[in-house]
């Protein structure tokens, strides 16, 4: 596998499962039976000190007119890995995955060195023969946990801090559609999880409140502790000391001809709200002032909406993305590449 080829794929697994649930979510429909438990199946292999938890109706968001739209903002070398991985093991992104689902765990020994706890699965159609002999080719090692196999391949990204390098694992969880991707720990729990000695997500309260009240008629979503998504985010201790106290989060939306997409944040309590509100607002206002300039941009600003749930400190940020802001966006990015 070529380096722009892995970088691809670790990429593609950022995107569309936390890049997506932010912004790029879709909206199709449908309510649940009312006996019917949130979330999608493989919620089954997500362990229950899941600390962040994220979705991507891949399918639904790759036949949406909005992704035909971004197609048109992508990099060369973005569709060029895309076909590498395609050549290579098979995998079509924009048909052959069904969803995503990825999750982050909550450990209290994590340090920077060990930050990456976490994994992604994947339902679809997949060419297990043909993707385990190209892990067997590039150097993986097959190895064999609770009578399951796994594969795993030490990948040659040192980290900043200690120039180690990580080691990355593959397993197939239900014969040729479910994949788990992540380090070999991680991994671990996942086989776990299909044992009865462990529990799932589905026995943390918090977690599945959350993704109660995201996941009916959105197509991608993301809920955790924003303490675990700001650690995994590196963002500078001069920021994080300047945020008020927030508990949890949770996004969703709905993509198909443009976008909607809803941001909410928990404070701590009653003053934390208060003073988040005040500086999303104030950011609002100033995203609202640079934008007044540029057409391709003001119809998102001006969409920005802030409202605030006072029974449960909640601070909600909703917006919407049409298509005209997105050919606005081409427009722009064609006139920066014309030679002058």
């Amino acid at each position: 596998m070529t380096k722009r080829t892995r970088y691809f794929m670790i990429g593609s697994v950022g995107f569309l499962t936390l890049g997506l649930t932010v912004g790029l979510a879709a909206y199709y429909g449908g309510i649940r039976g009312f006996a019917e438990p949130a979330g999608p199946e493989e919620l089954n292999y997500v362990p229950s000190d899941a600390a962040v938890v994220a979705f991507a109706n891949v399918r639904q968001l790759m036949d949406s007119q909005f992704r035909q739209q971004v197609k048109g903002l992508e990099s060369a070398d973005h569709q060029k890995g895309q076909e590498e991985l395609k050549n290579e093991i098979g995998i079509d992104i924009e048909r052959d995955i069904d969803y995503v689902v990825a999750c982050m765990l909550a450990s209290p020994t994590a340090t920077s060195t060990d930050a990456r706890s976490g994994y992604v699965l994947a339902r679809g159609n997949f060419d297990r023969p043909r993707i385990e002999a190209f892990i067997r080719d590039k150097g993986g090692v097959e190895q064999e946990y609770r009578g399951r196999k796994m594969f795993v391949h030490a990948e040659a990204a040192a980290t900043a801090t200690t120039g180690a390098s990580h080691e990355m694992a593959l397993t197939f969880i239900d014969s040729k559609k479910v994949v788990a991707f992540g380090t070999p720990a991680a991994l671990h729990r996942v086989i776990d999880l299909q044992f009865a000695d462990a529990q799932t997500v589905r026995a943390n309260p918090e977690v599945m409140k959350l993704i109660g009240s995201v996941e009916p008629g959105n197509n991608a979503w993301v809920v955790g502790r924003f303490d675990v998504l700001s650690k995994q985010a590196h963002l500078p201790n001069e920021v994080t000391s300047q945020l008020p106290q927030v508990t949890w989060f949770s996004a969703g939306g709905h993509v198909n001809g443009g976008l909607n997409a809803v941001v909410a944040v928990q404070a701590r309590d009653e003053e934390a709200a208060k003073n988040l509100q005040q500086v999303v607002a104030g950011f609002i206002a100033l995203a609202r002032m640079q934008a007044s300039a540029k057409p391709e941009l003001n119809a998102i600003a001006q969409s920005i909406t802030l409202s605030n749930d006072t029974s449960n400190n909640t601070v909600a940020v909703t917006f919407t993305l049409p298509l005209a802001a997105l050919d606005a966006l081409k427009a722009a990015k064609t006139m920066l590449q014309e030679p002058k």
